[in-house]
C-alpha cells in the first residue's frame, strides 16, 4: 500500500482494510506481488468491496494457474520478470541502455519501479483506468510491452539526459 500514499487517507485505509482481509483469506499462497495493491484500488473505485475482491481473487488464482498471467506472486517471478526487461530493453535499445547505465539508471530497477503502480500518479485517472482495461485483458505482458514502446517513444530524449533524474523525468513526462 506504501506505492498509493498519494491517495487520501480515507481511501488509503480502505484498501488497507480490503488487502488486509485479501491477504489474510489467501493463506500465504502470494509471497510478494506489489502489483495487487494498485489492482484492487482501481477494482474498488468501481466496484462494492464483495465484487472487488472476488474479481482479485479470480485474478490471483488465474495468475497461479497460467503463469503469473496478471500477477507475479513472489519475489524471484517478480525479479525474473525486471531481468527479461532489461535483457529486452537491451536487445532493442543496446545504445539506450548503455547510456542508462553510464548514468547510473538501471533498466530493471525502472520497470519495478513503474510497472507495480499502473503508472500511478503520473496519469490522470480515466487513463490509468483505460492501462487497466487493457491489463484485464492481455495480462501482465500488456504492462511489459507499453514499458517497452514508451522507452521506443522517448528513446531520443532519454540519450540526451545527462543524469538519472532527467532520465527518469523523461520517463515522466512522457506518461503524463
Amino acid at each position: 500500500i506504501d506505492t498509493l500514499t498519494f491517495l487520501p487517507p480515507a481511501v488509503q485505509l480502505q484498501i488497507s482494510t480490503f488487502l488486509h482481509v485479501f491477504s489474510h483469506a489467501q493463506c500465504g499462497t502470494v509471497e510478494f506481488s506489489p502489483m495487487i495493491s494498485t489492482a484492487a484500488s482501481l477494482l474498488l473505485l468501481y466496484l462494492e468491496p464483495k465484487l472487488a475482491y472476488l474479481s482479485l481473487t479470480a485474478m490471483v488464482n488465474r495468475s497461479k494457474t497460467e503463469n503469473g498471467f496478471y500477477f507475479t506472486l513472489s519475489r524471484d517471478s517478480l525479479l525474473a520478470e525486471s531481468s527479461v526487461f532489461r535483457l529486452l530493453s537491451e536487445k532493442l535499445f543496446k545504445n539506450l541502455v548503455r547510456h542508462a547505465e553510464s548514468i547510473n539508471v538501471k533498466m530493471e530497477a525502472l520497470h519495478l519501479v513503474c510497472a507495480p503502480m499502473f503508472f500511478f500518479p503520473f496519469i490522470p485517472l480515466q487513463s490509468a483506468l483505460t492501462l487497466f482495461d487493457i491489463f484485464l485483458v492481455e495480462g501482465r505482458k500488456f504492462i511489459l510491452q507499453f514499458s517497452l514502446a514508451l522507452i521506443q517513444s522517448e528513446e531520443r530524449n532519454l540519450m540526451q539526459a545527462l543524469d538519472s533524474d532527467t532520465f527518469v523525468d523523461v520517463i515522466v513526462n512522457a506518461i503524463e
